[in-house]
């Protein structure tokens, strides 16, 4: 009897594991260039005059590698969700001027600020965090996360979030502190749950 326990145990285990990459695999989805996005601003909280049935996603693009692009290069990001948005980086601003002085990076460090814009294709609602998404690798091949800095002359979103219905861009800017001497070398972008995969890149 108890090995007739541990057998079925060990079924269901299994079942488990094949459901689990089965969803990973489901998931993945190769970006492709498209047209480029508008880099007039947005409101930071992504408003549109669109319509768009408001049934709520949470992010779930998953991406294979693509890239790296030049700057103004648009990727098109779907998923078997449903999820389909577009995202590109306009440009990197090095060094970035702090919006006041709480904003100032640490002695030794700069700010450096990316410039990027999303834009939902879906009828779903899109929500994200691009401060989350997106990264920063510098000519010591170190990745820098962002940092919770604002900067003259662009926003940070919505504090780093995006709620975008159908058709909906937003722009603004994710900023990162590095130190004197490194150069931003390329931007990644990563979908918060994206199952292990590998991001859409730019060189800067």
């Amino acid at each position: 009897m108890l090995r007739i326990v541990k057998f079925i145990l060990m079924f269901i285990g299994l079942l488990v594991v094949i459901g689990v990459i089965i969803g990973v695999v489901s998931h993945k989805s190769t970006p492709k260039a498209t047209a480029p996005l508008s880099s007039n601003p947005i409101t930071s909280s992504g408003a549109s005059t669109s319509t768009a049935a408001q049934t709520s996603t949470t992010a779930s693009a998953t991406t294979t590698t693509s890239g790296p692009g030049k700057l103004g290069t648009a990727w098109i990001i779907t998923d078997s969700t449903g999820d389909n948005v577009d995202v590109e980086v306009f440009k990197v601003i090095d060094p970035a001027t702090p919006a006041n002085e709480f904003y100032t990076a640490p002695a030794g460090d700069r700010l450096v600020t990316v410039e990027i814009g999303i834009r939902n294709q879906a009828a779903q609602v899109y929500s994200d965090d691009m401060n989350s998404d997106t990264t920063v690798v510098g000519s010591d091949s170190q990745t820098y996360t962002a940092s919770a800095d604002s900067v003259v002359g662009c926003t940070d979103f919505n504090y780093g979030t995006v709620d975008l219905t159908k058709g909906a861009q937003a722009n603004g800017c994710v900023t990162f502190e590095i130190p004197n001497g490194v150069n931003a070398a390329q931007v990644d972008f990563k979908p918060a749950a994206d199952f292990g995969g590998a991001p859409i890149q730019w060189n800067a």
